[in-house]
């Protein structure tokens, strides 16, 4: 969050006029969804690395029905509202990494 904040800041007071500010805005949106989708795909790679390993896949119990049922959830293809729900109730990092382990798809991760 601080990040996009920074960004947002930052880019209004580089422009002078309004003009100037509403095409800072758009580049600081567009820059913060960048970062913003770099770092799913960061701990969705890291959560992929530590899922070869069978002592992570025991420590997270991928093999429970509550891991089983979130998978089920992350599952579907599009946008789905408990997918959504998921994504932007929980942090980040274990959900992307939650993913990462469980092998699931990154496009879709990234979709929602």
């Amino acid at each position: 969050l601080a990040v996009f904040y920074a960004c947002g800041v930052t880019m209004r007071f580089c422009t002078n006029t309004t003009a100037m500010g509403v095409w800072g805005a758009l580049v600081a949106i567009a820059l913060s969804m960048v970062l913003k989708l770099t770092g799913v795909c960061g701990q969705f790679y890291i959560g992929k690395c530590l899922g070869r390993s069978t002592r992570v896949q025991q420590l997270v119990g991928v093999d429970r029905h509550f891991i089983r049922s979130l998978e089920c959830l992350l599952m579907p293809d599009g946008l789905k509202i408990p997918k959504i729900t998921l994504f932007l109730g929980t942090p980040d990092w274990t959900v992307n990494t939650l993913c990462g382990i469980l092998n699931l798809n990154l496009g879709q991760c990234l979709l929602g």
